[in-house]
């Protein structure tokens, strides 16, 4: 799968196995839309072209339309065409 220049969702992206998603990720040249209810931590140092934090909580259905609908904006300011979605949080 081409992972470069595509944009990811990853929901829980902001630590842990999600957070070690997003590097993997960004380090295929891929584009990153971070969902998740805390911001990344500043020693993450995500460079912010590839990459947009959401916040939002995954048990709300209408945040997760927002956070999509963002997501689909932004993908047509970067011409990077959605490639997926990965689910980390929980």
């Amino acid at each position: 799968m081409k992972l470069a220049n595509r944009t990811f969702i990853v929901s829980g992206g902001s630590s842990g196995l999600g957070l070690a998603t997003v590097l993997d990720l960004l380090a295929s040249n891929a584009y990153v839309s971070i969902v998740d209810r805390s911001p990344p931590p500043a020693s993450a140092s995500l460079p912010t072209s590839h990459t947009r934090y959401i916040q939002t909580d995954i048990t709300d259905v209408g945040q997760i339309q927002k956070a999509v609908d963002a997501t689909v904006q932004w993908t047509q300011e970067t011409h990077a065409l959605l490639g997926g979605v990965i689910n980390c949080a929980g």
